[in-house]
């Protein structure tokens, strides 16, 4: 009844504006059909580099049910309806809408969440086009039994928008406070229940038709962009490092702890791995428990380092060979297993640097049978002169006669000898970089075209230039005014008739 009511009151208006003037507007209402859907590029904003280790995802979440409220018709249920009517008309009465059962368990509950949106696809209007409030849901509803008598309470107002213009448009309503600060990722509750789109013009018949889920196409549904620092990993919960107080790998220890003499028990213990906190591999700090008997050894047997049984043989004997054995126990640190020769270039490379040579020591590591512990150098002493043309190469006891001590000859990072640093700017403003004020979405009005410049370096080991590429920061390339926007594919401001 109301829907006809509504077609006969914009019929006489019409034959009314027509006779006055050649004047017309669009109007979409009742079970109309809709006008031809165009293809409007939804605006998200411009991405940036949060971390060169940061994973940034885009996920778009449909909605699965949402329906609107007449308060003239408190009883009258819309939910499969395929459209949303927000406004009010003074026969009517207001007209809410109400958009949820979002499924938001692609997004991992501890994401960084960097940007969201609820886009609903504007096709018809009656009036002028107002902005919208998009408000919390205050519990939970049924599409098929939603109406105004039974609607959940409308909370607090999260945003408003009349983004997108006049229909058929898009139109974004910014939704990330309430997805972070309401917690959308931990409670399913809160996406299932969703968001009201509530009018905010009752001065004059007005409203807006947005598609609903059911209209098979342009349908709601919810951007987000969120940023995790890994996927996988034991130390990774699916988006973000594990903290250090978490434990990622357990194994047992067998070891000595009441020494290898005869009858000495093996012991073991547990060893807890821990996460770095700043990695998804299973490599941070480790902790020991207490030693406990794992096998209680003989009188003719002993303990052996990682394993789990008592040996039966040299009875406290740790070893019966190798450069540091005795021939039953370990040699102590202080006693030098090796002694050999090294060739250095002490005083440089350079143009007619002698060669030095020094002795180095190797020391037993007191735990081992092998030749495996510290060592100590003697002093440098020269191994051969050489002469103005000749220098020192490492490892070799004789001088090299060609390059004498250079790395190079030419080349952007070749100062004539040596390699420049990777600090040496070889190439500047190799790429510009064009993009738009990035506290603003794009397509928003008054948007500045922004510029940075792109430097490269040298590697500190080529003399081509081949190193790291850096950016400059952000400076102003063009400023727009109130009646543009900012365009970064063709670098300059562009008139957009809904700034004007």
């Amino acid at each position: 009844m109301k829907r006809i009511k509504r077609n006969w009151q914009w019929v006489l208006m019409v034959g009314l504006i027509i006779a006055i003037s050649s004047f017309t507007f669009v109007k979409c209402m009742g079970e109309e059909k809709a006008p031809e859907q165009k293809s409007v590029d939804v605006a998200k904003p411009d991405k940036f580099e949060i971390s060169k280790s940061a994973i940034t995802t885009e996920v778009s979440i449909p909605a699965t049910k949402d329906s609107y409220y007449d308060s003239s018709y408190p009883s009258n249920k819309y939910g499969s309806y395929t459209y949303l009517d927000v406004g009010y008309l003074s026969g009517d009465g207001n007209k809410d809408a109400i958009i949820g059962g979002f499924d938001l368990s692609p997004v991992p509950s501890s994401a960084t969440i960097n940007d969201a949106y609820l886009y609903v696809y504007a096709y018809g209007y009656y009036g002028s086009v107002k902005g919208i409030d998009v408000k919390r849901v205050g519990g939970s509803w049924s599409e098929n039994t939603f109406c105004a008598s039974n609607a959940p309470s409308i909370g607090s107002k999260i945003g408003s928008t009349n983004l997108g213009g006049n229909p058929p448009a898009w139109w974004a309503f910014d939704v990330k406070s309430e997805i972070v600060n309401n917690s959308w990722l931990t409670d399913s509750s809160k996406g299932q229940n969703g968001l009201y789109l509530i009018h905010t013009y009752t001065s004059g018949d007005n409203y807006i038709d947005f598609y609903s889920k059911d209209h098979g196409s342009s349908t709601p549904y919810l951007w987000i962009r969120y940023t995790c620092n890994c996927s996988s990993g034991t130390c990774c919960d699916g988006c973000n490092y594990r903290d250090s107080s978490y434990s990622c790998s357990t194994s047992t220890e067998y070891g000595c702890p009441w020494g290898t003499s005869c009858g000495a028990d093996v012991g073991y213990r547990s060893v807890t791995q821990y996460c770095s906190g700043s990695s998804s591999s299973c490599n941070g700090s480790t902790s020991n428990g207490s030693w406990n008997v794992q096998a209680l050894c003989s009188t003719s047997q002993t303990c052996s380092a990682g394993n789990p049984s008592c040996v039966t043989g040299s009875c406290g004997c740790a070893c019966s060979a190798g450069a540091c054995c005795d021939g039953c126990n370990y040699r102590s640190s202080s006693y030098s297993c090796s002694t050999s020769t090294e060739y250095g270039c002490p005083w440089g490379t350079s143009c007619g640097a002698d060669v030095g040579y020094r002795s180095v020591t190797q020391y037993c590591s007191g735990s081992s049978s092998s030749c495996n512990g510290s060592t100590s150098n003697g002093s440098w002493n020269v191994q051969a002169s050489c002469s103005t043309s000749q220098t020192c190469s490492a490892g070799n006891p004789s001088c090299v006669t060609g390059s004498c001590g250079c790395a190079c000859s030419s080349g952007t990072c070749c100062d004539g000898c040596n390699y420049r640093s990777s600090s040496y700017k070889c190439q500047e403003d190799a790429y510009t970089e064009y993009s738009c004020t990035p506290e603003r979405p794009k397509g928003k009005c008054g948007n500045d075209v922004m510029e940075r410049h792109q430097d490269r370096y040298c590697s500190g080991s080529s003399a081509s230039c081949n190193g790291a590429y850096l950016y400059d920061s952000l400076t102003l390339h063009q400023e727009c005014s109130r009646h543009q926007v900012c365009n970064s594919l063709s670098h300059a401001c562009r008139r957009k008739a809904s700034c004007d």
